[in-house]
Protein backbone atom coordinates (compact mmCIF):
# COMPACT_ATOMS: atom_id res chain seq x y z
CA UNK A 1 0.00 0.00 0.00
CA UNK A 2 1.35 3.41 -1.02
CA UNK A 3 2.84 5.52 1.89
CA UNK A 4 2.32 9.17 1.83
CA UNK A 5 5.71 10.90 2.67
CA UNK A 6 4.89 14.28 2.50
CA UNK A 7 1.74 16.53 1.34
CA UNK A 8 1.44 20.24 1.09
CA UNK A 9 -1.97 22.15 0.74
CA UNK A 10 -2.19 23.99 -2.56
CA UNK A 11 -4.64 26.64 -0.21
CA UNK A 12 -2.01 27.47 1.86
CA UNK A 13 -3.28 30.70 0.58
CA UNK A 14 -0.62 32.50 2.99
CA UNK A 15 2.50 31.61 1.37
CA UNK A 16 1.63 29.27 -1.49
CA UNK A 17 0.32 30.87 -5.18
CA UNK A 18 -3.17 29.11 -6.13
CA UNK A 19 -3.88 31.06 -8.86
CA UNK A 20 -2.41 31.68 -12.11
CA UNK A 21 -3.23 34.31 -14.34
CA UNK A 22 -2.33 34.15 -18.24
CA UNK A 23 -0.99 37.75 -18.88
CA UNK A 24 -1.47 37.71 -22.56
CA UNK A 25 -5.38 36.73 -21.88
CA UNK A 26 -6.53 38.04 -18.81
CA UNK A 27 -7.38 34.24 -18.00
CA UNK A 28 -7.19 33.50 -14.18
CA UNK A 29 -7.14 29.84 -13.38
CA UNK A 30 -6.79 28.23 -10.00
CA UNK A 31 -4.64 25.76 -9.39
CA UNK A 32 -5.62 22.29 -8.78
CA UNK A 33 -5.29 20.83 -5.12
CA UNK A 34 -3.14 18.31 -6.06
CA UNK A 35 0.95 17.20 -5.89
CA UNK A 36 1.81 17.29 -9.43
CA UNK A 37 0.13 19.96 -11.81
CA UNK A 38 0.95 19.60 -15.41
CA UNK A 39 0.98 22.88 -17.79
CA UNK A 40 1.18 22.50 -21.91
CA UNK A 41 -0.70 23.44 -24.67
CA UNK A 42 -2.08 19.95 -25.23
CA UNK A 43 -5.61 19.53 -23.42
CA UNK A 44 -6.30 16.16 -24.72
CA UNK A 45 -4.77 13.17 -26.53
CA UNK A 46 -6.60 10.95 -28.39
CA UNK A 47 -9.61 12.11 -25.99
CA UNK A 48 -7.49 11.51 -23.01
CA UNK A 49 -6.75 14.97 -20.97
CA UNK A 50 -2.94 14.81 -20.58
CA UNK A 51 -2.85 18.79 -18.74
CA UNK A 52 -4.15 19.91 -15.91
CA UNK A 53 -4.21 22.56 -17.59
CA UNK A 54 -3.86 23.27 -21.44
CA UNK A 55 -2.34 26.60 -22.37
CA UNK A 56 -4.03 29.09 -25.33
CA UNK A 57 -3.62 32.15 -26.70
CA UNK A 58 -5.72 33.74 -29.04
CA UNK A 59 -2.95 33.46 -32.03
CA UNK A 60 -3.23 30.44 -32.86
CA UNK A 61 0.65 30.42 -33.78
CA UNK A 62 1.90 31.54 -31.45
CA UNK A 63 0.58 29.15 -29.30
CA UNK A 64 2.31 26.28 -31.16
CA UNK A 65 5.65 27.56 -29.31
CA UNK A 66 4.28 26.49 -26.39
CA UNK A 67 5.49 22.95 -26.32
CA UNK A 68 2.78 20.38 -25.65
CA UNK A 69 3.83 19.04 -22.11
CA UNK A 70 5.63 22.27 -20.66
CA UNK A 71 6.18 22.01 -17.56
CA UNK A 72 5.17 20.63 -14.18
CA UNK A 73 4.15 22.63 -10.84
CA UNK A 74 5.39 20.22 -8.04
CA UNK A 75 5.25 20.18 -4.34
CA UNK A 76 8.52 20.25 -2.83
CA UNK A 77 9.50 20.26 1.05
CA UNK A 78 9.73 23.65 1.07
CA UNK A 79 6.60 24.98 -0.59
CA UNK A 80 6.66 24.69 -4.82
CA UNK A 81 8.69 23.88 -7.81
CA UNK A 82 8.57 24.69 -11.64
CA UNK A 83 9.87 21.70 -13.28
CA UNK A 84 10.66 22.32 -16.80
CA UNK A 85 9.30 19.68 -19.32
CA UNK A 86 10.32 21.77 -22.83
CA UNK A 87 13.25 22.48 -24.84
CA UNK A 88 11.41 25.33 -25.72
CA UNK A 89 12.03 28.82 -23.13
CA UNK A 90 11.09 28.30 -19.51
CA UNK A 91 12.06 31.11 -17.57
CA UNK A 92 11.32 31.94 -13.34
CA UNK A 93 11.67 35.22 -12.57
CA UNK A 94 13.91 35.99 -15.16
CA UNK A 95 16.30 32.91 -14.90
CA UNK A 96 15.99 30.51 -17.57
CA UNK A 97 15.43 26.67 -17.07
CA UNK A 98 16.63 23.96 -18.94
CA UNK A 99 14.63 20.63 -19.86
CA UNK A 100 14.49 19.20 -16.22
CA UNK A 101 15.81 21.50 -14.39
CA UNK A 102 13.83 23.01 -11.13
CA UNK A 103 13.60 26.57 -9.68
CA UNK A 104 11.53 27.86 -6.32
CA UNK A 105 7.62 28.86 -6.94
CA UNK A 106 6.47 31.32 -5.00
CA UNK A 107 3.53 34.09 -4.91
CA UNK A 108 4.87 36.71 -6.84
CA UNK A 109 6.63 34.82 -9.61
CA UNK A 110 6.78 35.31 -13.28
CA UNK A 111 7.03 32.71 -15.79
CA UNK A 112 7.80 33.35 -19.34
CA UNK A 113 6.78 30.51 -21.89
CA UNK A 114 8.33 29.96 -25.01
CA UNK A 115 8.79 33.99 -25.20
CA UNK A 116 5.24 34.14 -26.48
CA UNK A 117 3.04 33.53 -22.87
CA UNK A 118 3.76 35.49 -19.04
CA UNK A 119 2.61 33.35 -16.24
CA UNK A 120 1.39 35.63 -13.01
CA UNK A 121 1.42 33.26 -9.93
CA UNK A 122 -0.54 34.81 -7.03
CA UNK A 123 -2.11 33.58 -3.87
CA UNK A 124 -6.30 33.65 -3.42
CA UNK A 125 -5.61 36.42 -0.64
CA UNK A 126 -3.99 38.88 -2.67
CA UNK A 127 -5.53 39.77 -5.80
CA UNK A 128 -2.60 41.31 -7.29
CA UNK A 129 0.69 40.87 -6.54
CA UNK A 130 3.47 44.00 -7.32
CA UNK A 131 6.23 43.48 -9.26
Amino acid sequence: QPLELMRLSWHDAVRLPTLVLIEETGQRITLPDQPVITLGRSREVHGVRVNDIALQLTDPELTQKISRYHLEVRTHPDGLVIRSLSESVTEVDGKQLAKGEESPLRVGSVVRLANVMTLQFSSSLEPSVPH
